[in-house]
């Protein structure tokens, strides 16, 4: 189990041993199908779509794993930043660079979000559902 702090302080652990699912809402009923909603695995670092493993780069990972970690709650592109790239001088354009990779990924659109929404002047949150 991984302590992750969440933007007010609190802890909040993860089981990096079991996938995380990810679900969206379709037609007004959440449906999950295994080969075709992602699994972000954090022990193994992967995400796995459509029955294979898609690659993210390492902080696109972070990004989506910190996202995750933290959803509903909308995560301030400070924090993300903070957290994701440490210690490292970034713009927020190398952030903006990483959600569309994400997206992209994801088959995410971001006028109409199933996975990552944006917060406008803010940051992003994810906003599917979990198990």
């Amino acid at each position: 189990m991984e302590q992750i702090l969440d933007g007010l302080g609190r802890a909040q652990h993860f089981d990096h041993s079991r996938p995380v699912v990810v679900e969206r809402r379709l037609a007004r009923r959440t449906a999950r199908v295994v080969d075709e909603f992602p699994a972000l695995d954090l022990g193994q670092r992967r995400l796995v779509r459509h029955g294979g493993e898609s690659h993210l780069a390492p902080k696109a990972f972070d990004t989506l794993a910190l996202l995750v970690a933290q959803r509903p709650r909308a995560v301030s592109k400070d924090e993300i930043l903070s957290t994701v790239w440490a210690g490292v001088f970034v713009t927020e354009s190398t952030l903006a660079t990483t959600i569309r990779d994400l997206r992209r990924v994801l088959d995410d659109r971001a006028d109409e979000p199933t996975y990552i929404r944006t917060s406008f002047a803010f940051g992003y949150a994810f906003v599917a559902e979990v198990t």
